[in-house]
């Protein structure tokens, strides 16, 4: 098959500020996956054997309480209980 499109060298430059500043963005991550491998869960997300759950208390709190999503109660109610 042919095609007309005919391949053109790049005519602005390529590492603007976006590029730049999404490429530090990606760069954090990777150091925060190395991290994950190399130290283990609890030194990216700080949870502990005394406190495993506390991010999710946190986040079932966020889903019931903030998004009004009344839903989860039933699921946000033995967090309560147990905290």
């Amino acid at each position: 098959m042919e095609h007309e499109f005919q391949p053109e060298q790049i005519k602005h430059k390529y590492f603007t500020p976006w590029v730049i500043f999404i490429s530090l963005i990606a760069l954090a991550g990777l150091v925060f996956v190395a991290m994950r491998y190399l130290f283990g869960l609890g030194a990216v997300t700080n949870l502990t054997q005394f406190f495993p759950w506390e991010s999710g208390l946190v986040w079932m709190l966020q889903l019931v309480l903030l998004w009004l999503l009344w839903f989860y109660d039933c699921c946000f109610r033995p967090y309560m209980a147990s905290g």
